[in-house]
């Protein structure tokens, strides 16, 4: 049997393999494909359907429009020459998948793809696990049906945004984990992208870009996350948002490579970092003490050392 692919992230379209896309005279009949994929191989009722595609019509009135759109989807295969039975189950309680039908849906792979790794810890995946939730990313290149507003579409799409975002931040706490600081800003960029007020997602900047060795980066990142949360919530970030910006004014890079300490007069300006006993104590102390965590300070070290020392030779 041919493959029939229905993809709603983004523009939807719906073709069978060898024969064609699928033409819809309506958009109703398109969506009545998408709520019998939807189902899976279990039957959505013909109530259930009507209602989700006409909830301001009568019931009476959804169920004679649901078989009218009934029609037009089966002409819809027969344009292209293919048999809908072959992919559809139509009896008078619902509308579903054939059960040995050859379907493709971009949204149910999305969706079970994720649920499948969703409970596993961001520090213990494995490579594939990383492969297969990166490919997850990839597939969701739009959100779901972007155009339509009905009311089961927008659950839909919100649903599914919602597990994109929680994938997306496992990618990024697994980068973080794995001290992987250029896949680090790639996650944590594309999760501002969806929520610019994510404040955890611009530390993971920060901090990514100071291990690169762009400080002046990783604290312009800071005060483009201070003018969105002013603009958009009236709110300061927040203390550990604010400590982690103080820590990287503080911290005396200069410590960690193999050059003569800065003369005093030439000391960066700290009067928003530690305090003046603090700043006399190793990186490594430094870092902890500004990010909480000695041994990611300690893995922060390691990195920034390495890269003065690329930079000097």
């Amino acid at each position: 049997m041919k493959r029939l692919s229905i993809r709603c992230f983004g523009p939807p379209h719906a073709e069978i393999e060898g024969a064609g896309s699928l033409q819809f005279q309506t958009e109703k009949s398109f969506d009545l494909l998408v709520v019998a994929a939807l189902g899976g191989k279990s039957q959505t009722t013909r109530t259930q359907a009507a209602a989700l595609l006409r909830m301001d019509q009568s019931e009476t009135m959804a169920r004679r429009a649901l078989s009218t759109d009934l029609w037009r989807l089966r002409k819809a295969f027969s344009d292209i020459g293919a048999e809908s039975s072959q992919y559809l189950v139509s009896t008078h309680r619902g509308i579903g998948i054939a059960p040995e039908a050859n379907v493709y849906f971009d949204l149910r792979e999305f969706e079970a793809g994720f649920d499948a790794l969703v409970d596993l810890s961001p520090d213990t995946l494995k490579a594939h696990h990383v492969e297969k939730l990166a490919a997850l990313a990839e597939l969701y290149c739009d959100d779901a049906l972007p155009d339509h507003d009905q009311e089961w579409s927008f659950v839909l799409r919100e649903r599914l945004r919602s597990k994109y975002m929680a994938l997306v931040d496992m990618l990024l706490q697994h980068a973080l984990a794995a001290d992987d600081w250029i896949g680090g800003i790639r996650w944590a960029k594309l999760l501002l992208e969806l929520d610019p007020m994510l404040e955890h997602a611009h530390r993971a900047v920060m901090q990514c870009h100071f291990l690169t060795g762009n400080r002046a980066v990783a604290i312009r990142q800071y005060t483009e996350c201070t003018e969105i949360l002013r603009r958009e919530l009236g709110v300061e970030p927040s203390e550990e948002t604010t400590r982690m910006y103080r820590g990287l004014l503080s911290v005396q890079i200069a410590a960690a490579s193999q050059g003569p300490a800065p003369r005093k007069s030439d000391a960066p300006n700290t009067s928003l970092g530690l305090r003046e006993a603090d700043r006399k104590r190793p990186l490594t102390d430094q870092l902890a003490m500004a990010l909480g965590n000695l041994n990611q300070a300690r893995s922060l070290v390691e990195n920034v050392d390495g890269a003065l020392r690329r930079r000097d030779h």
